[in-house]
């Protein structure tokens, strides 16, 4: 990987830490040690989040997915895969956790009539 390529995912684990911060995790941070172990995970502090962040127009998501499947652990359960897309992010995280980490308030009841 060279260098161009290191330093767009390393701005784009920056971005990713920074909505975790906006969203309450304010621990979010990258995680450097990614480079020297095998952990793998790219933030850290985003329990139970287990975070790949792919900075990349031409992402192979199956492969992608599978990192971050790879990459959970104990304190970090719950692979979540960020995508960034035409300068848009996307989360990529099985159905099941969304629901489990999701609840509508009572204000997006009567917004949609749920």
């Amino acid at each position: 990987m060279g260098k161009s390529q290191r330093e767009k995912g390393a701005r784009g684990e920056r971005e990713v830490a920074n909505m975790f911060k906006i969203f309450g995790w304010h621990k979010a941070k990258r995680e450097l040690s990614q480079y020297q172990q095998s952990s793998g995970r790219d933030l850290s502090g985003t329990q139970p989040f287990c975070v790949q962040v792919k900075n990349s127009n031409t992402v192979n998501i199956s492969k992608a997915w599978e990192e971050a499947l790879n990459s959970t652990e104990h304190a970090y359960p719950v692979p979540v895969l960020f995508v960034k897309k035409d300068g848009k992010w996307f989360a990529v995280l099985e159905a099941s956790d969304f629901f489990t980490y999701y609840t509508p308030t009572e204000t997006e009841e009567d917004l949609y009539d749920i």
